[in-house]
């Protein structure tokens, strides 16, 4: 039996939390006098969570743009919101395809809790935590590690969860780690989808494969705002309103259009203003030589063999313990400790010599430009590198510099994939089909390449715009239009 004083107060067992994006945040705390095991105040208030805290959204980029200090914390927060409002806007047409679809508590719950879960295995400096050290020495990444964590060390405490703010879950009904887990990963080759309710597998478009994300909705807004680049530079309102589920799976309305691609803009805008900025590269250059080795010293055993060591791992303790490296007696610790003191003290060892900024079309994926720009590895840096040194004058070849590429995708590779992207009702024809979209986005590039020659000082500009202008010329002749 209900409390009759909790019926006159529905505000007992949620709570808010006044977000400076999505204004209140509703999560659920546990109500006075119950026996719940469980709510969403206690993931919130759990240590793997409030890590989270300490580790910038934004990587290096918080150096270049002083109010953009927000953390992970406050962006898995604002996913977390986004996620319940998708998760009770589609439930309904959900359950109508797919009848064995669960209560709308429980969808609502499972959805808001992988939004706000789906960073928790990252590490200090995020994505460069991955490609520099755990991809390098282990061949994992934060979704790897995040679906360890949630399954491994959260599971049982997302298992007591009986109640979402919208109510509670039905009878019976209990949630799953492992759904949870798969929502936050991206799908993978010789991966068993169908270990997973078909209903489970339309949700994840939300999370890792779509057009847009819970998770792009949610940082595209925040970045945007904390940076001080735009205050609303989105309408997640109508995307929310024009987004529903078909038979085919989530499908948009084409009167949305114009809403996605303001969306598709503010993200290119984003992406070529804050985390591509020059001195945000410069910066991330100057930590690549010593991250590995740093990380070797901190952390020499894999998050998933020693998750007490990586719980204490944020960027404040990194920051803390390279500053001690710094007084060390140890040589190769000093030496790391020297060098991390000098970033935080915003003392690139690189400046932008040459930049150049190319946007690719689809007849590009088999070009000179593809041959070029899109192989993502160092090697392919180097040869790049190689090929501008062999421009310069025979006396300037010693020169010190490097190639950065920074690469954007704003777009899926194939909008006609269903595993890409969504579906779209053409509104005119009433079919829903994947034309639409495509034929939205043949004006979006679906490659944009930031193409930087750094190097320690200046002085050198004239020569290396010189040497790579005379590069690009002669192997891209017939792409002038395009560059």
């Amino acid at each position: 039996m209900v409390d009759d004083s909790l019926v006159n107060q529905p505000y007992r067992g949620v709570g808010i939390i006044s977000d400076a994006v999505h204004g209140y945040i509703h999560y659920c705390r546990p109500l006075p006098g119950s026996d719940e095991l469980a709510t969403e105040e206690a993931i919130l208030d759990n240590p793997w969570i409030q890590r989270l805290r300490y580790i910038h959204q934004l990587q290096s980029a918080f150096w270049v743009y002083p109010s953009a200090e927000h953390s992970r914390f406050q962006h898995s927060l604002g996913a977390m919101h986004v996620a319940g409002r998708f998760a009770c806007h589609l439930w309904p047409r959900l359950r109508m395809h797919h009848p064995d679809t669960p209560s709308m508590p429980f969808v609502e719950s499972m959805m808001r809790l992988a939004g706000l879960l789906h960073d928790i295995g990252h590490g200090p400096f995020s994505h460069m935590f991955d490609s520099e050290y755990l991809e390098p020495r282990w061949g994992i990444n934060h979704e790897i590690v995040g679906q360890f964590i949630i399954e491994k060390i959260l599971g049982s405490l997302l298992k007591g969860i009986r109640r979402a703010p919208s109510g509670r879950f039905a009878d019976e009904e209990e949630l799953d780690p492992s759904w949870i887990a798969f929502l936050i990963k991206r799908p993978s080759k010789g991966e068993n989808e169908k270990a997973v309710p078909s209903w489970l597998r339309i949700l994840r478009m939300l999370f890792s494969s779509g057009i847009f994300t819970v998770d792009s909705l949610d940082f595209v807004r925040r970045d945007a705002y904390f940076s001080g680049l735009s205050r609303d530079p989105i309408d997640i309102d109508r995307i929310l309103h024009y987004t529903f589920v078909s038979e085919k799976g989530i499908t948009f309305s084409s009167y949305g259009l114009p809403a996605l691609q303001q969306f598709l803009q503010a993200r290119i805008n984003l992406f070529q203003a804050i985390y591509y900025h020059r001195t945000t590269r410069a910066l991330d250059l100057s930590i690549q030589p010593i991250f590995f080795q740093t990380l070797k010293e901190i952390m020499p055993r894999s998050p998933m063999e020693d998750p007490d060591t990586y719980l204490e791992l944020t960027e404040y303790s990194l920051f803390h313990t390279v500053r001690l490296w710094a007084k060390s007696r140890v040589r190769r610790l000093k030496r790391l400790g020297d060098a991390w003191v000098a970033v935080l003290h915003r003392k690139r060892q690189w400046v932008t010599s040459y930049e150049r900024t190319f946007y690719l079309d689809a007849r590009d994926k088999s070009s000179p430009l593809a041959d070029l720009f899109l192989r993502r590895d160092p090697e392919n840096r180097r040869r790049i590198e190689g090929m501008i040194r062999e421009k310069l004058p025979p006396q300037k070849r010693g020169l010190r510099f490097v190639v950065d590429l920074a690469s954007h995708d704003p777009r899926p590779d194939n909008p006609l994939d269903p595993n890409q992207s969504i579906w779209v009702l053409n509104e005119n024809t009433g079919r829903v089909e994947q034309e639409t979209l495509a034929a939205m986005l043949e004006n979006v590039p679906y490659r944009i390449i930031k193409m930087r020659l750094m190097a320690p000082d200046h002085s050198a500009d004239e020569d290396l715009s010189q040497a790579a202008e005379a590069l690009l010329t002669e192997r891209l002749p017939s792409y002038t239009t395009n560059v």
